[in-house]
């Protein structure tokens, strides 16, 4: 992988790390699967508004849209 490249949502994958939170919690809170939320991750699919305030909430705010179509 390129050095420039960036994930859409690394500061999602930062926030789980640095709390501790897998993939299948973190899937589970904002419901949808793992392999969906693996794929939000990797930038291969972008979250509907709703699953972004999801995210939003279960992040208190460290993790926004901005996050996933920037």
């Amino acid at each position: 992988m390129p050095i420039w490249y960036s994930s859409p949502a690394m500061k999602l994958q930062d926030w789980m790390k640095e709390k501790g939170v897998r993939r299948s919690e973190a899937a589970e809170a904002v419901e949808v699967s793992v392999h969906t939320l693996g794929r939000y991750i990797t930038g291969q699919r972008r979250p509907r508004r709703s699953v972004l305030e999801r995210f939003k909430r279960l992040t208190g705010g460290s993790v926004t849209a901005d996050d996933f179509y920037s």
